[in-house]
């Protein structure tokens, strides 16, 4: 064999060598990639150490099963050199008789390498060696993905759509709250604002269809009222102003002002303990003290009063407009005429009065003051409260409609010690009562006869008490008017308990 066949037959080699090479490293990268993609997908674990043994076995395979088919004989090489450098089949009669002696022979081989002297050993073509390379590229993107692709087993599953309907009884509770709210005290622009909002939202609700409908439709009314309902009620801001670093007088004010017991606010109640706040304003130290030095303490006590309730009023942020700052204003700087047409001062008058020479005068100030503008107070209180309880009635009956929670309607606490003796306003019974003395809502579970299933009290109570409304409204004739009474006042008290005092 010449010196320049043999440069075209190592030419050959080598080109065979790396079409072996990139089908070894296709086959590697496709190996590795799979067993990762099929890990991702859930289809076997996740074993690293498989997709590279795989990988390894793959290129070895690769390589090995390249190098045997890509194999050239001699002959095979001889053809394919004639017809690429058009050499007539020099090379290949070269290559036929390459074992034969004589003149003729060699004088042919002679010529077949002179052929090839001048030719380099890179003209010989590469043969297909993009099939090869496509290879390698698809291992890689095989590989690629199998790195790439998110685990199936970290990745959530979509979210259930669970199909929603409005019910017959949260369509009528929806309805009745509507009513509720238009005959309630609760003041202008509030009650149109909650109405609007409970229309909106019934609307929205016969439109929906599934669970995420209702519930943005429910957070959007309900985020809507909270905001009415706070901003309806300044009693929670001045209160807690007040309260911050006041002295037993104005506390005493301060608990007046929050008086109630369960969900009732009553005149009664507010009298109790606004008549604790009386003796509060008048001397209580040494019986034995001259009428000026009572005087002096009185007018010092009344007039850090006035101080403190203008300081907390301000630092309150709430308008001079509210009822509850007009009527504490009123308190400091009231002077006009009681209901006997007697002239009142308030505790800025009181305590600035040159006419008031004497301590048995001044007591009987106090004393018109206090009893002229209690009633003052307790309206201001009263209606406060009143577009409070509207809302959080409200809040509290689409709570068990549509069981979800509802945050609380925060209270200011005026428990020094924090014991917690009562719930002040914070919009739960004390009383025992059936469910627990719990409101409308409560968690505790009961039989439905009905069902035969144990169901929370107060979605219970929600479904007979929309049966009750239905049967005790104007025009139904089975019961008598008496009867209607008796039962609404029946659930009722199902709804607050029973009132320990």
């Amino acid at each position: 064999m010449g010196e320049h066949f043999r440069r075209f037959k190592d030419e050959a080699f080598i080109i065979r060598t790396v079409k072996s090479a990139l089908w070894a490293l296709g086959a590697a990268a496709f190996g590795s990639g799979t067993i990762l993609l099929l890990g991702k997908l859930e289809l076997m674990p996740i074993l690293v150490w498989l997709a590279i043994l795989v990988g390894c076995a793959s290129c070895a395979c690769g390589f090995l099963l390249a190098f045997l088919l890509l194999r050239t004989s001699d002959r095979q090489l001889a053809v394919r050199l004639d017809e690429e450098l058009m050499l007539d089949e020099r090379l290949e009669t070269m290559v036929e008789y390459i074992n034969e002696t004589g003149a003729i022979y060699e004088l042919q081989r002679r010529d077949a390498e002179a052929a090839l002297a001048d030719i380099p050993a890179r003209r010989m073509r590469k043969g297909r060696v993009w099939i090869p390379i496509i290879a390698l590229l698809v291992g890689v993107a095989m590989l690629v993905s199998g790195i790439l692709v998110p685990d199936m087993r970290e990745v959530e599953p979509p979210p259930e759509v669970v199909p929603f309907e409005l019910s017959v009884i949260q369509r009528a509770g929806i309805n009745e709250l509507i009513s509720y709210v238009d005959t309630s005290p609760m003041d202008e622009p509030y009650k149109t604002e909650i109405k609007d909002d409970l229309t909106s939202l019934l609307s929205a609700l016969e439109l929906a269809t599934t669970l995420p409908e209702m519930q943005t439709a429910l957070a959007k009314a309900i985020t809507d009222i909270t905001e009415s309902t706070r901003e309806s009620s300044s009693l929670k801001e001045i209160l807690e102003a007040l309260w911050d670093g006041a002295d037993e007088p104005t506390k005493q004010l301060v608990a007046s002002l929050n008086s109630s017991k369960g969900t009732t606010y009553d005149w009664g109640t507010f009298a109790e303990e606004y008549e604790k706040l009386l003796p509060l304003y008048l001397y209580r130290g040494e019986p034995e003290a001259t009428d000026e030095e009572k005087l002096t303490d009185v007018r010092w006590l009344l007039e850090s009063l006035s101080m403190r309730i203008k300081g907390a009023l301000n630092a309150s942020g709430i308008p001079e407009t509210d009822s509850l700052h007009s009527a504490l204003t009123e308190l400091c700087l009231f002077d006009g005429l009681n209901k006997d047409g007697e002239r009142v001062l308030g505790i800025d008058g009181i305590y600035t009065s040159e006419a008031i020479d004497s301590y048995a005068e001044l007591e009987a100030a106090v004393r018109a003051m206090h009893e002229a503008l209690a009633d003052r107070l307790f309206s201001a209180s009263l209606g406060l409260k009143e577009n409070s309880d509207t809302g959080e009635f409200v809040l509290r009956k689409l709570s068990v409609l549509f069981g979800v929670e509802i945050p609380p309607f925060e209270r200011p606490d005026l428990d020094d010690e924090g014991s917690g003796e009562e719930d002040k306003e914070d919009g739960t019974s004390q009383g025992g009562g059936i469910g627990g003395g719990n409101e409308y809502g409560s968690r505790d579970l009961v039989l439905d006869p009905i069902t035969g299933r144990y169901v929370e009290y107060g979605t219970l109570y929600a479904a007979y008490n929309a049966i009750v409304n239905d049967r005790t409204a104007p025009g139904y004739t089975l019961y008598t008017e008496e009867q209607k009474k008796i039962i609404k006042d029946y659930f009722d008290l199902l709804y607050t308990g029973f009132d320990d005092n």
